[in-house]
């Protein structure tokens, strides 16, 4: 074996472990395999990254090493390796390779191992053990940490608090080796739902069974000031969002970061999943029209437990003002207002009576109501701040618009006088969280209708600057 890494015979090299592989499973015993696999190893970090050579290292090193899967192996692999070699995406390789080929004794060892290591100071050492600890967990796929359920397995590292804790250490101090100013290591937008790096995946793992130890250290990273405390914003949020009935947002502290969180990563995070998201939809488009009062307390235990998550979905109330507004509904129950009288038009021969529908002539007030009351229940602070990027400006101005038709078209305040004080109100409490933004919104322009604030100061909103 050596001469033929000497001569770099590497079809020579591949027929002869072949032969020893198979020698070695047809005696069906433990096997010294440690200075071969140890050989192919050095050989290939001393030999600029061959890529023959890596072709063979990465098909039998996994293989061979099974039968001395010892210590000194995963110094060379984790450690020795990762200082040597630079080629990250070989090394990752070589972990999955043995994480397939090693007995369940042989990982369960590692494992153990691994957590015993308080010398890890290479990033690409932190990399390679993270890839072994994500791939030896059983944990099928990303969809199952949803489950309420606690992660139940063999699974080393949740096994213990001491082993969350430390396992977790690996992965904040690998974020920390690896951060720069202008690398947050959050996955690509076309990550964010599939493909996660695996020290997220590794952090979703631990957490699903320590969530209270895994957000006290995410927490204190973040009040550390570490130059890793962006990402930990969004791992925060994250948790949230895949663990969202368990996680502690009634923790006034936890709350407060989460806003945070949410301020900071408000367009990614409306691109992500949650398990409630089904839900809450369903809930908001049920909103005002069923009577059922199991409907109105979920919708306000939504509003208080839930509000990051429902804030995201402010675009359903949008859209069912705007189609409650074109009044297409055929029952005239809860409606107020009028519609235009039927106008006379010929078809040919035949004069027949047409219905043009406008717009805000006519809507359902219990809707309406019902949104604005929801509104007002969630957090302002959240509302009008991460609410600004999920559309709750959109909302706003169907309610402009619909006070435009009454007071302006059709004359008819008294149409909307039970809306229009809880709206004021609404307004009010936005200039009062956010005068930054409330000037911005209120100097922007609704086609059709004007400026904001015209709308706003005129007798359409009855607004006092």
């Amino acid at each position: 074996i050596k001469s033929t890494l000497t001569a770099g015979e590497y079809d020579l090299l591949d027929k002869s472990l072949e032969q020893i592989k198979n020698d070695a499973f047809l005696r069906k015993k433990e096997v010294d395999t440690s200075a071969l696999v140890t050989a192919l190893m050095n050989s290939y970090a001393s030999s600029s990254c061959d890529h023959s050579l890596a072709r063979v290292v990465l098909k039998f090193v996994p293989q061979l090493s099974q039968f001395s899967c010892d210590d000194t192996l995963w110094q060379a692999i984790f450690i020795s390796m990762a200082e040597k070699s630079a080629d990250e995406q070989y090394l990752l390789s070589l972990v999955s390779g043995c994480v397939t080929h090693w007995s369940e004794q042989g990982l369960t060892a590692c494992k153990k191992w691994i957590l015993t290591q308080n010398d890890l100071k290479n990033a690409l050492s932190m990399r390679l053990v993270i890839r072994f600890l994500v791939a030896s967990s059983e944990q099928e796929s990303i969809d199952c940490f949803h489950s309420c359920d606690k992660f139940e397995s063999n699974f080393v590292c949740v096994q213990s608090m001491e082993n969350a804790e430390f396992a977790m250490k690996i992965v904040l101090q690998y974020l920390e080796l690896e951060m720069t100013s202008d690398k947050l290591l959050l996955p690509t937008c076309n990550e964010e739902r599939n493909n996660l790096p695996d020290w997220l995946i590794l952090t979703f793992i631990i957490a699903k069974s320590h969530q209270q130890c895994i957000v006290a250290m995410i927490m204190g990273t973040i009040d550390s000031n570490s130059s890793c405390a962006p990402t930990m914003y969004y791992v925060l949020l994250r948790l949230y969002l895949t663990f969202p009935t368990t996680l502690q947002w009634n923790d006034s502290k936890v709350r407060n970061y989460l806003i945070e969180a949410a301020k900071c990563h408000a367009k990614t995070s409306l691109r992500l999943r949650c398990p409630l998201d089904s839900q809450i939809v369903e809930m908001l488009h049920n909103l005002g029209t069923s009577p059922h009062t199991r409907l109105l307390q979920y919708a306000t235990d939504c509003s208080k437990n839930h509000s990051l998550i429902v804030i995201r979905h402010i675009p359903v109330l949008h859209e069912k003002l705007m189609s409650d507004g074109l009044g297409q509904e055929h029952t005239t129950t809860g409606r107020v207002g009028t519609r235009p009288p039927a106008a006379l038009a010929q078809i040919g021969d035949r004069v027949v009576k047409v219905s043009i529908l406008r717009w805000g002539f006519s809507y359902n007030e219990s809707i309406w109501s019902s949104v604005l009351d929801f509104m007002a229940a969630l957090p302002a602070e959240l509302l009008f701040t991460y609410g600004i990027d999920t559309g709750v400006l959109l909302v706003l101005e169907d309610y402009l618009k619909l006070f435009y038709v009454h007071v302006m078209e059709l004359g008819s305040e008294e149409c909307i006088s039970q809306l229009r004080p809880k709206y004021v109100t609404l307004v009010k409490s936005f200039r009062d969280c956010n005068s930054v933004e409330f000037q911005n919104w209120s100097h922007s322009n609704i086609a059709e209708f004007g400026t904001v604030q015209t709308l706003l100061l005129s007798k359409v909103g009855t607004f006092d600057s």
